[in-house]
């Protein structure tokens, strides 16, 4: 599961993904299907949306941009030079 940290809720680059705490029924449902979370940076997450747009020609909101936010902050070392 991936997360973003963001101090101001209303202007968060991934909004989807900024709630204060995780509700009890979804963590339960998400918990056997994480191996880990990382948390990703508001910076990546705009810079991975800008590079979706500029090399995949794809539009996609914030909170479906951290995958690609966690590999390039270097957060899955396990994903480096994967295509």
């Amino acid at each position: 599961m991936l997360a973003s940290m963001c101090s101001d809720w209303s202007v968060c680059g991934a909004s989807g993904l900024a709630v204060p705490l995780v509700g009890v029924n979804a963590f339960a449902t998400a918990a056997p299907l994480l191996d880990r979370m990382v948390t990703v940076s508001e910076e990546f997450i705009a810079l991975a949306i800008l590079r979706l747009v500029e090399m995949e020609k794809a539009v996609v909101e914030g909170a479906g941009a951290t995958g690609v936010a966690a590999v390039l902050q270097g957060l899955l070392p396990e994903l480096r030079g994967k295509k």
